[in-house]
């Protein structure tokens, strides 16, 4: 594990490998520079910490917020990004995810939790996936989506079931909807509980939910509140 604590203006930009956990204590430990996910982990070494770098994630990489990140640059990225927790990755800025390969998304679990109050937008290209799990064995994952804040996960579907999954393999899934919108393409559908005692509940408290395909309860605890 690589520790930065301090501020940097490096231009530079920064590589986390595969293999590699890069660990950052304060705003400017990166610089100005682009960040590139390459299969590595970031994560933060401190509470409070927020990048304002732009991020690019073309490898699986990984996201540990057991100390909570937020990242107000813009991301781009083309492979499964992994998200563990406890704790909560705030993405303010614009996330595009054009999925590439088979079956890649993005994965929260662990008991992290995942604040978009920017824009964040996950399709898919030559019949992948573009999917989204929210709680698995390992742990919760939970969405909230504010005021200002919107996700739209767009991808084509390689199967014939919905592969936006909330509750997976025992997990537990949420979709908080809290003044901002929220919209499952009709390629990609959504699951609430999914296989071996998984839960899924989607709560649409103020703001916008569009679900154009499902949502579609599993054989596990489903629910769809609106406050």
């Amino acid at each position: 594990v690589l520790t930065l604590s301090g501020n940097s203006n490096y231009s530079g930009g920064t590589n986390i490998n595969a293999g590699s956990t890069l660990s950052v204590g304060s705003n400017t430990a990166l610089g100005i520079g682009q960040v590139n996910m390459a299969g590595g982990t970031l994560a933060a070494s401190v509470s409070g910490v927020t990048l304002a770098n732009d991020f690019e994630a073309d490898t699986a990489s990984t996201f540990n917020v057991t100390n909570g990140l937020a990242i107000t640059g813009n991301m781009n990225g083309s492979a499964t990004q992994t998200i563990t927790g406890p704790g909560t990755l705030t993405l303010a800025g614009t996330t595009n995810f054009n999925m590439a390969s088979a079956n890649a998304g993005i994965i929260l679990h662990g008991g992290a939790t995942l604040n978009v109050s920017g824009s964040t937008t996950i399709t898919a290209t030559g019949g992948n996936s573009g999917y989204m799990t929210i709680g698995d064995p390992t742990g919760s994952g939970t969405i909230n989506i504010p005021a200002g804040g919107s996700l739209s996960v767009l991808g084509t579907s390689n199967a014939t079931t919905p592969n936006t999954i909330l509750g997976q393999l025992g997990g537990t899934g949420i979709i908080n909807v809290n003044g901002g919108s929220l919209t499952i393409g009709a390629a990609t559908g959504l699951i609430l509980g999914n296989a071996g005692s998984g839960s899924g509940t989607l709560n649409v408290n103020s703001g916008t939910a569009t679900i154009l395909a499902g949502p579609t309860a599993g054989s596990d605890p489903a629910d769809i509140m609106l406050g």
